[in-house]
């Protein structure tokens, strides 16, 4: 298992690359809602991509495959009969997840919301 935090304590050091072997297995998350703290998790992403592992495998360490994991099987993928939680973005996440630091909007549980209604209750 691999575990990664932040810790401005820590001295800097070498990036490290994630064998590819286990980009399928990781999954990722944040601590508290998602409404409130939307950036940590993309900050996640980002952090994955820099470690070697592909835009796509790290929306799915997001997304499905910690809905699988978890049991869920209303949630994780864009499809009917989903619970609908999407980050709108302008660009490509595939190609460059930074895109997700500058959401344009959030749709949570099927509510859509602005930005500037995303910390609204």
């Amino acid at each position: 298992r691999i575990y990664m935090g932040a810790n401005p304590q820590a001295p800097a050091a070498d990036p490290i690359l994630l064998p590819p072997s286990l980009h399928s297995r990781i999954i990722t998350g944040s601590k508290g809602s998602a409404m409130r703290a939307p950036l940590g998790l993309h900050s996640n992403l980002i952090a994955l991509s820099e470690l070697g592992v592909s835009p796509v495998e790290a929306l799915a360490s997001a997304t499905w495959r910690p809905a699988t994991l978890l049991g869920f099987t209303d949630r994780g993928l864009v499809e009917k009969g989903h619970i609908a939680d999407l980050v709108l973005v302008e660009g490509n996440p595939l190609e460059d997840l930074s895109v997700l630091l500058s959401p344009v909007a959030i749709v949570d549980e099927g509510v859509f919301k602005s930005v500037g209604g995303l910390l609204d209750p």
